[in-house]
């Protein structure tokens, strides 16, 4: 089921549970923890906010970036002995998008009371999601999931 995004992240996992039960899923196209509620009351930084983020329009996904010289350059550099950096050089790549995981046990009954429901996963789950994408994108393993940048 596709998310509304005029709705909470809970509430329309909510919605989906009382359309398909315990079989319910949701799909969204952002990055569900910008829409934890909590975070609009008490801002929280998350690892997220330290990189450049863009929208990711297909899968793998290509980017640039930059590295010290891996190749003698062409010609001579000017201002390398002072500004490194103009000598660096720019690479294309693809990557894979990877998921973010996280996970709640839901009491069979607040399966049956759609409001608790959403609260539920909107305070809870959404702050968990939170946790385990800031430990991934700093201690990930990488294979399945994201390498992060302390591993």
């Amino acid at each position: 089921m596709k998310a509304d995004v005029s709705i909470s992240p809970g509430a329309a996992f909510a919605a989906a549970v009382q359309k398909h039960g315990t079989q319910a899923h949701v799909d969204y196209d952002n990055s569900i923890v910008d829409a934890f509620p909590g975070f609009k009351r008490r801002p929280r930084i998350a690892v997220r906010g330290m990189f450049k983020t863009a929208k990711a329009e297909r899968d793998p996904v290509p980017f640039w970036y930059e590295t010290h010289p891996q190749t003698k350059a062409a010609g001579p550099v000017e201002d390398v002995d002072l500004r490194p950096e103009a000598g660096f050089e720019f690479h294309q790549d693809t990557q894979a998008l990877k998921p973010t995981r996280a996970w709640i046990q839901v009491p069979r009954n607040l399966l049956e009371d759609p409001q608790s429901l959403a609260q539920f996963i909107d305070f809870r789950l959404l702050v968990r999601l939170n946790t385990a994408e800031n430990q991934a994108l700093c201690i990930g393993k990488g294979g399945e999931g994201v390498r992060g940048l302390l591993h």
